[in-house]
């Protein structure tokens, strides 16, 4: 029960990312739960789960970087 609570609460904290969409909240669910399993299959160590959260956020980024620069050389 606490887990589900915790994955719910993970993905209302990072609302503001989808602009308030609440149908988006499904995808900040999913990864809460992500989360919680790298967690638990890591032996329980928190940084399995900060680099796992890095890692995503930065493969967001650089997916982002890369569309804008090619849309800025193939855009209209």
């Amino acid at each position: 029960m606490i887990s589900i609570f915790a994955n719910i609460m993970f993905g209302v904290v990072h609302i503001n990312n989808v602009n308030g969409h609440w149908s988006s909240l499904i995808m900040y669910i999913v990864m809460g739960v992500w989360l919680q399993l790298v967690y638990i299959w890591g032996g329980r160590n928190i940084w399995q789960n900060i680099m796992t959260h890095m890692v995503y956020n930065g493969s967001i980024s650089l997916l982002m970087i890369f569309s804008v620069i090619i849309t800025m050389f193939f855009g209209k």
